[in-house]
């Protein structure tokens, strides 16, 4: 769809990956309040597991401490989200991504 200049939608990936698209929407039919009392304890940090070991990847300063929650992340996603859509939907730049 991207390369033929559409949009892709979050639709499109329920026949690529269903597992996916049925978290996904799992998550999104959740009541934002329950999501948002820290039932899932998301926090900004990261597990990495590498040969056969784990380690923890600090996202941000007190990454304990932050819960991740709507208010917590909602600016970076929406800076995130379009400089991602900027990157991928400007035809001058997704042209030039393809040419080698």
């Amino acid at each position: 769809m991207q390369l033929a200049g559409k949009g892709v939608l979050f639709e499109d990936i329920r026949n690529t990956n269903p597992f996916l698209y049925r978290s996904c929407k799992d998550i999104l039919n959740m009541d934002v309040e329950i999501v948002d009392q820290d039932v899932f304890n998301f926090t900004f940090l990261c597990e990495v597991e590498s040969l056969g070991s784990r380690r923890e990847i600090k996202l941000c300063p007190k990454e304990k401490d932050i819960i991740a929650e709507i208010t917590s992340i909602a600016y970076q996603v929406a800076y995130f989200s379009k400089g991602f859509s900027d990157v991928i939907t400007r035809s001058s730049l997704g042209a030039s991504y393809y040419i080698y």
